[in-house]
């Protein structure tokens, strides 16, 4: 992990300028928005600075239990936000919520969702007016057989954990998923030396982008740049 302040951001930043010049959006693929802040949070928000993005919360990575009183909660909840489409948490960032079945390795499931996913994002699209085809950022890898029902510029696979070791997970589902998006990523962004192993199997296009902190904002908390850094 390594510090990065304002001035290390710079040539960063002129970068992003330049790439992202308001031609074309960005669409994550995540987790819950309002879970646990994350590097994911944090990379959308500052793309979401110089164009429009579009936080997909991708659930669906296991299968619910309806036995469980926090799995019937999520369900309800997620149900509530499915029908609101995209909801807007800051000026050029939007939160958006597809319907789907929480059934990973079921074909029958992924056809729909397919589907659920392309209509959905088809309609969050017109409603914020967008007119180019956008960068699609991928975290959750059960996204993988929905993708090709979707317009897209580009796609990038930012691989940030061994979802295939979970045991809330099913094992080759993730395998799969995460081998898919190898395959069909134009760049795939690996968290560790570990992680980057597991994608160069898939992918001569694999880079080691390891977890970072921002000096400035560990700053105006108290603590030191050496205090954050970890070599």
């Amino acid at each position: 992990m390594s510090v990065l302040n304002q001035e290390d951001m710079l040539p960063f930043r002129n970068e992003i300028e330049q790439l992202f010049d308001g031609s074309f959006p960005l669409i994550g693929f995540a987790n819950d928005w309002h879970g646990d802040p994350t590097s994911k949070h944090h990379i959308v928000s500052t793309y979401s600075h110089f164009t429009d993005a579009l936080w997909v919360e991708a659930s669906g990575m296991r299968r619910p239990q309806l036995s469980s009183g926090m799995d019937r909660s999520r369900i309800a909840g997620r149900l509530a936000r499915s029908f609101g489409g995209p909801r807007r948490v800051s000026e050029d960032l939007h939160v958006l919520s597809p319907l789907s079945l929480p059934l990973p390795g079921s074909r029958a499931a992924q056809a729909l969702n397919r589907e659920l996913y392309r209509w959905t994002l088809k309609r969050a699209q017109r409603t914020l007016g967008w007119d180019q085809d956008p960068l699609l950022w991928v975290y959750i890898p059960t996204v993988a057989p929905y993708l090709s029902r979707i317009r897209r510029r580009g796609l990038v696979y930012h691989c940030v954990d061994r979802w295939w070791a979970f045991s809330d997970y099913d094992t080759e589902v993730m395998k799969e998923c995460h081998a898919r998006l190898c395959r069909e990523a134009d760049i795939v962004f690996a968290s560790s030396a570990e992680l980057l192993d597991e994608c160069t199997v898939h992918t001569p296009h694999a880079h080691l982008i390891r977890p970072g902190v921002e000096g400035a904002f560990c700053s105006r908390r108290g603590a030191s740049d050496e205090a954050v850094r970890v070599s």
